[in-house]
């Protein structure tokens, strides 16, 4: 196996990504989340902390998901 495929790191949380164009822009886009796009999915919010993560003028929410039905989690 090449060393670069030795060690593959998943994610260990799933999340639902918006990009954002200002901070201001936070609670309008975790209402329209939390109260019309998760749902309609079928998607949970787990609880765990949101991110807000700035690259240069870019902004992207990222908001925790509960793990899919009859998924196993690690130990």
């Amino acid at each position: 196996m090449p060393p670069s495929l030795r060690v593959v790191t998943l994610p260990s949380v799933r999340t639902a990504s918006l990009s954002l164009t200002a901070v201001d822009d936070v609670n309008t886009a975790l209402e329209s989340l939390l109260t019309d796009a998760l749902p309609t999915l079928g998607e949970h919010y787990s609880g765990e902390a949101i991110r807000l993560i700035a690259d240069g003028d870019a902004l992207e929410l990222q908001l925790p998901l509960m793990p899919p039905p009859q998924t196993k989690t690690a130990p």
